[in-house]
């Protein structure tokens, strides 16, 4: 389901039919391609950590202050 602008933007699609477990219910996996655009504005935003940071003595209270709980906010990093 979806228009054909959004096939478009996210072709190719695939669709898959899941088994079913202690449910008539089945689950449906639907993969999609990134458009371009989104693919590289994601790779001008990677993060590398780099070893030599770690050396710092305020590495670690940098990196526990800014953060935050991972389990809390994982979509936004």
């Amino acid at each position: 389901m979806g228009s054909e602008d959004f096939a478009n933007r996210f072709s190719p699609i695939r669709v898959f039919h899941l088994p079913r477990f202690g449910s008539d219910h089945a689950a449906i996996l639907i993969l999609l391609e990134a458009e371009p655009a989104l693919r590289s504005r994601r790779r001008k935003h990677l993060f590398r950590f780099e070893e030599c940071w770690a050396k710092d003595a305020r590495c670690e209270n940098f990196v526990k202050a800014h953060w935050g709980n991972p389990a809390q906010d994982w979509d936004t990093k």
